[in-house]
């Protein structure tokens, strides 16, 4: 027989506690560039919810600043349980801070991809970054925020050193298909040479249209990417521009004063160990001259070979969200947060104030830890586009979350945290 459920009241003020920054970094390490110029936090996020990535507006403390940041879901890391590697956007009035997890290597391969999805936008200026500043998982704040903090607001933080054992971090991507993005031309001239040869090691190419943030917010869900084009590609090139080395830019625009022909195959990647290669021409032929090279090569079989690499092992978790949202007219202020505790579930009841009754809580993503029993969950209202009626609302969302071990368990809702038992 089930047992009642236990329930815990959570209420949550319109400023949610915070949790102090104190903790290693999970993923191993931290990147991050400063940015000269303002980076307004509601057109990143308007903007990055227009792309269909999964992100919300959240606070930090920082030895007693409270900060406000776009946090966003950059992929989904291996290991037991789950968890999310995460991009930040901070903003100053005459510097921002893009900062991002990394692996133990400090790979700024997150930090490249902050940037394409900034970049897409039209958000940024990619010649005003700084020079990225990176951290181990040990010390707290990541050395980007001290730096930004510093320049931008004149605070000097003090950096702590703590003993961590991190994980690290490896991305999982399922499936055996590879994104090439580019514009029209590039696609017209030479994805299809990059099509046959991906088909001929059992892989198979997509086209993304790299003048679309919306298909540019498509990469973080494939294993590979491949980049047609230079920097001077029309609508695209500052692809090629982030993620081509400064050199081989050069090389190519030389040759294109000398009138001379040629092209670079630039090995790169994408969080976490995805390969990204950039194929680029002196002109669009030469880009599929170019093409035509890497098709008789191994990078065909190399790309393959790390795809599956990527492919998650073993039977999936049975751990799942089942959430069920909706709205009437009403009002509240801030939001409340009710916690029941079953057999071997969790029943989170949300209700929060919204303009009208369109709105609805969406979840972005969740982390579990199932060694310190910890679940995090990331909501935010969206508005569903239909007509409603025009009043004030209150949007009530059941989640439940299980089946989990018993144990005492840390359950985080946007910042707001609470530990409960699980179970006798």
């Amino acid at each position: 027989m089930r047992k009642p459920l236990v329930t815990v009241l959570l209420i949550a003020s319109l400023l949610l506690p915070l949790i102090p920054i104190g903790a290693c970094i999970p993923t191993g390490g931290a990147v991050g560039a400063i940015y000269k110029g303002k980076l307004k936090l509601d057109q990143v996020y308007h903007a990055f919810k227009d792309m269909g990535l999964k992100l919300v507006i959240s606070e930090e403390r920082v030895q007693g600043l409270t900060l406000k940041r776009v946090e966003v879901r950059l992929g989904d890391l291996t290991g037991r349980g789950r968890r999310v590697l995460h991009g930040y956007v901070y903003q100053g009035y005459k510097k921002s801070l893009v900062l991002v997890e990394t692996d133990k290597s400090l790979s700024d391969s997150p930090l490249k991809l902050m940037k394409l999805l900034l970049a897409s936008a039209g958000l940024v200026d990619l010649d005003k970054f700084s020079n990225p500043v990176k951290s181990y998982d040990n010390m707290i704040p990541p050395a980007a925020l001290v730096k930004w903090l510093k320049e931008e607001k004149g605070l000097e933080v003090k950096q702590e050193t703590l003993r961590c054992e991190s994980e690290g971090a490896k991305i999982s991507v399922e499936g055996n298909e590879v994104a090439v993005l580019s514009n029209e031309i590039d696609r017209n001239l030479s994805f299809n040479v990059i099509s046959e040869a991906l088909e001929g090691v059992g892989l198979r190419a997509v086209w993304l249209d790299a003048t679309d943030p919306k298909q540019i917010a498509r990469t973080l869900n494939y294993p590979a990417v491949i980049v047609l084009g230079g920097p001077l590609s029309p609508g695209s090139g500052y692809v090629s521009k982030i993620y081509m080395p400064k050199d081989d830019a050069r090389k190519l625009l030389l040759r294109l004063k000398e009138g001379r022909r040629g092209g670079v195959i630039v090995e790169d990647e994408l969080p976490l160990d995805r390969p990204l290669l950039v194929i680029a021409g002196v002109d669009r032929n030469d880009t599929r001259e170019t093409a035509q090279s890497f098709a008789s090569s191994d990078l065909p079989s190399r790309i393959r070979e790390a795809v599956l690499s990527l492919q998650s092992e073993g039977k999936k978790d049975l751990f799942e969200l089942r959430v069920s949202s909706s709205a009437s007219c009403g009002s509240m202020a801030g939001r409340d947060i009710t916690v029941a505790v079953g057999y071997n579930d969790l029943l989170i009841l949300v209700k929060e104030g919204a303009p009208n009754p369109c709105y609805r809580h969406v979840v972005q993503w969740y982390e579990l830890d199932l060694d310190d029993r910890v679940l995090r969950i990331v909501i935010d209202l969206e508005r569903s586009y239909k007509a409603c009626i025009q009043c004030l609302a209150v949007v009530e969302t059941r989640i439940t979350a299980g089946p989990l071990p018993e144990g005492r368990w840390t359950v985080i809702v946007n910042g707001f945290t609470r530990r409960v038992v699980l179970g006798s």
